[in-house]
């Protein structure tokens, strides 16, 4: 009986909140390409995350193989070629990486912000519809 119970706990909890959802995920819907701008710019913000640990291992390669490294391999043939080479992509790198978390902050904020102005206004709407007597 128990296990009965919480399981139809369990289904009145998640139906609660996916009805509570439903008024935010229809008001998303109206931006559909900005948040398709959102997803991408999140995704590649996840994917420049990885450029650290890249570079970290570039770095070690360059140092512990010396002329057999990967930037040795590119035609970068001294060492302080390769290691300007090195200091180079990671500015490069670097930079990328601060324009694409930038573009996934404001592309974020603006999909935030015109959905809360959006629901702001529905629930202005519905109080001014509201009968005052059911109010007090």
């Amino acid at each position: 009986m128990s296990i009965t119970r919480s399981t139809a706990l369990a289904r009145t909890s998640s139906d609660t909140t996916l009805s509570l959802l439903g008024p935010l995920v229809q008001t998303a819907d109206a931006y559909k390409p900005l948040r398709r701008r959102a997803m991408a710019a999140s995704i590649a913000d996840g994917l420049a995350d990885g450029i650290p640990p890249l570079l970290v291992g570039l770095a070690t390669d360059t140092v512990s193989r010396g002329s057999a490294s990967l930037l040795a391999r590119l035609g970068f043939k001294t060492a302080s070629s390769r290691l300007f080479a090195l200091g180079g992509a990671g500015i490069a790198f670097w930079a990328l990486a601060a324009i694409v978390e930038y573009a996934r902050s404001r592309t974020s904020a603006e999909l935030a912000d015109a959905v809360r102005y959006d629901l702001r206004n529905q629930l202005y709407e519905h109080v001014q519809h509201l009968d005052i007597a059911t109010v007090e």
